[in-house]
């Protein structure tokens, strides 16, 4: 039960945090937007154990399902679920139209996909998953 709750204020933490470096004033910086697949490229460091790893790849695979689906959609838009993340990490989506609408839709099933594929995650790879992320982030902003 511990497990579960600290999951879920795991998810909560790291789609609310506010990605600033100690000493420093809040910075513009790109948004975190994760996909399944970010756990598995990184289970060595998260130590995941096979019941873990074999979750992880059957959220993926429906991830990577609902992601084709929405590509159809964006083509009607001349763009794609690639453009997507990219357009939500940058904070340069639309929030009106029909447009706006599809991006939400697809930000909520990525949501709901992360938080299933984090579902399975002990505390102590909660916080090896935050490094990960900053590591990450550090090297994707150099």
């Amino acid at each position: 039960m511990l497990a579960a709750v600290a999951v879920v204020v795991a998810t909560l933490w790291f789609s609310l945090k506010p990605h600033r470096h100690a000493g420093q004033v809040a910075v513009t910086t790109a948004t975190w937007h994760p996909e399944p697949a970010f756990l598995f490229q990184h289970r060595t460091e998260l130590q995941l154990d096979a019941r873990q790893l074999r979750h992880i790849q059957i959220v993926e695979r429906d991830w990577n399902l609902k992601k084709a689906a929405f590509d159809i959609q964006f083509k009607t838009y001349d763009s794609d679920s690639a453009a997507a993340l990219d357009a939500l990490s940058n904070n340069k989506a639309p929030s009106g139209g029909e447009y706006g609408k599809l991006l939400n839709s697809f930000e909520k099933a990525r949501q709901a996909a992360w938080a299933s594929a984090t579902g399975t995650l002990h505390p102590d790879q909660v916080v090896e998953l935050d490094r990960v992320r900053e590591k990450a982030q550090t090297a994707n902003s150099k």
